[in-house]
């Protein structure tokens, strides 16, 4: 079963879209950057949701922080956020995140973008 850490500082949030992926995906979550730093290193995950408003840093910074090691750094990264102004987005593609997805999002519209991304990891991989 693939791998998602989920990094968001509004915990309902997290535990509600942890029980709706955890059907599908074996799921961990993280409320602050450092923590998700952290479990980044020893999970794993095969895919990162995180929010780009986080209580220290922004998300920007996981993103880098992430990217900089070469253990973490081909993990695709997916922020899911309220931020909807283009360059926001624009500037989370260009620090190397794999997609960009604003708050509320459908959850059809989630599970493709995920499975897009587990699919190009899988072929970038072989």
């Amino acid at each position: 079963m693939k791998k998602i850490l989920i990094i968001d500082r509004d915990r309902l949030f997290l535990s509600c879209l942890s029980d709706f992926l955890g059907f599908e995906f074996t799921i961990r979550t993280a409320d602050d950057e450092l923590q998700g730093i952290k479990i980044t290193q020893d999970f794993e995950p095969d895919l990162i949701i995180c929010d780009l408003k986080l209580p220290h840093l922004e998300g920007y910074q996981v993103l880098k922080t992430l990217r900089e090691n070469r253990s973490t750094a081909k993990i695709p990264f997916v922020f899911l956020s309220c931020c909807s102004e283009w360059e926001e987005r624009d500037r989370a593609l260009k620090l190397g995140a794999n997609a960009y997805l604003s708050k509320p999002v459908r959850l059809r519209k989630l599970l493709a973008a995920i499975e897009e991304q587990l699919a190009t990891k899988e072929l970038v991989c072989i």
